[in-house]
C-alpha cells in the first residue's frame, strides 16, 4: 500500500483545527461574491494568492480579512457543515475544534454567543459521521478582560453545545500567557479543559509560562520547545500533549521546510505529540497532507509506526470519556 492510500484509510483523531481557518476556499469565494466582491480579490486565483503569507503577522492579517466575510449566522452553519464533511473525507473519527466568535460578535451587536454556537452545532449535526467537540478560542489579542467575559458567556452553554475547553490563539509574541492566569483558573474551576497556543511565534519561555502560569493540559504547537532541553524533559515527564501542525508552521515561517522538523525528536525523547492541520482552508493542506509530509519529506522523519504512535497520543490527549477513548484505540489498533 502506498503512503497516500495508507494515510487516507488511517482512522484519525484531530485536536487542533480552527473552524474559521477550515473554510474551504471555494466556500470563502462564495461568501466574497455574496458580499458584492472584494476590490483586491477579483478572481478565485486572486483568493488563492491572498491565502499565501510572508510572515506570521501576514497570516494574522489575512485571518482578520477573511473573518470580515463571516457576516451571518448562516455562514457559521455553512462553514461548520463544510468543515465536518472535510473531516469525514479524511477519515477523522473524533475532533476537538476551536471556534473564535469575538470579531463576529463585535460586528453583529444583536447576536449572542448562544446564537453562534447553535448555528455551528446545526452545521455539525448535518454530518453525523464525525464527532466534534468545541474549544472556545479566547483570542489573546483582545486581552484578559474580554477573555473573562467570553468565558462567562459560554459557561451556561457548555453542556448543551458540548463546549469542553478553552484556549488562547492569536499574537503569542505580543500577548504573554501570564496575563491570562486568572481566566484559566476560573475555567478550570468551571470544569473546562485547558490548552494554549505557545512556542509557535514565541520561544520556549512561552511554553513554560503556559505550563506553569496557566496549568494547561496540552500545548498548541509547542514547536520551539527544543530551545530549552530541560523543558522538553519536563513535557515528557508531565505527559503534556503537543498539538503540532507542521504545514501551518511552514506557511507562517515559524519553521523552515529545509530544516529537520522537531516532531520526530520529541517522540524519541518521550514527548506525547499529535499531528494536526491547524487552518486547513487557509493553508490548503488538511490532516492527511500533514501526515504525508512527515512521512515523505526528508526533513519529516516519521515512519508509519511513528504516525500511529502520534494517533495513539491524540487519543490519550483527547478530552472525551474513557469509553470513547477505548473505542478509538480499538479502531486504531485494528488498522
Amino acid at each position: 500500500m502506498d503512503d497516500a492510500t495508507w494515510v487516507a484509510a488511517l482512522p484519525k483523531v484531530e485536536l487542533h483545527v480552527h473552524l474559521e481557518g477550515a473554510i474551504p476556499p471555494p466556500l470563502l469565494w462564495e461568501f466574497i461574491n455574496e458580499a458584492g466582491g472584494d476590490k483586491y480579490v477579483r478572481s478565485y486565483s486572486d483568493l488563492l494568492h491572498k491565502l499565501t503569507y510572508r510572515s506570521f503577522a501576514d497570516f494574522i492579517n489575512a485571518w482578520i480579512w477573511k473573518s470580515g466575510y463571516l457576516t451571518s449566522l448562516d455562514h457559521f452553519r455553512r462553514i461548520a457543515e463544510a468543515a465536518a464533511k472535510e473531516l469525514v473525507r479524511q477519515n477523522v473519527h473524533y475532533c476537538e475544534m476551536f471556534f473564535s466568535p469575538r470579531r463576529f460578535l463585535l460586528q453583529e451587536k444583536d447576536v449572542t454567543m448562544e446564537d453562534i454556537v447553535a448555528a455551528i452545532r446545526e452545521g455539525f449535526d448535518c454530518v453525523p459521521a464525525v464527532e466534534i467537540a468545541l474549544i472556545i478560542d479566547l483570542v489573546r489579542d483582545f486581552g484578559p478582560d474580554y477573555a473573562l467575559r467570553s468565558l462567562e458567556s459560554v459557561k451556561p452553554l457548555a453542556q448543551h453545545y458540548r463546549i469542553i475547553g478553552i484556549g488562547i490563539g492569536g499574537s503569542e509574541h505580543e500577548c504573554p500567557a501570564r496575563d491570562f492566569k486568572k481566566v484559566y483558573k476560573q475555567a478550570r474551576d468551571a470544569g473546562f479543559h485547558c490548552t494554549a497556543h505557545a512556542g509557535e511565534a514565541a520561544g520556549a519561555a512561552s511554553i513554560r509560562s503556559a505550563l506553569h502560569d496557566l496549568q494547561v493540559e496540552r500545548i498548541g504547537h509547542g514547536l520551539r520547545a527544543h530551545e530549552d532541553v530541560e523543558l522538553v524533559h519536563e513535557l515528557a515527564a508531565a505527559n503534556v500533549t503537543l498539538e503540532m501542525c507542521p504545514i501551518s508552521n511552514f506557511h507562517t515561517y515559524t519553521a523552515r521546510a529545509d530544516h529537520p522538523y522537531p516532531l520526530s525528536d520529541y517522540l524519541k525523547q518521550g514527548v506525547r505529540v499529535c499531528i494536526n492541520s491547524d487552518d486547513p482552508g487557509m493553508f490548503q493542506a488538511d490532516l492527511n497532507d500533514n501526515i504525508l509530509w512527515l512521512l515523505q519529506h526528508e526533513h519529516g522523519g516519521l515512519s508509519r509506526d511513528d504516525v500511529k504512535r502520534c494517533m495513539h497520543y491524540a487519543i490519550g490527549g483527547a478530552w472525551c470519556d474513557a469509553e470513547r477513548k477505548a473505542e478509538l484505540s480499538q479502531q486504531l489498533a485494528a488498522y
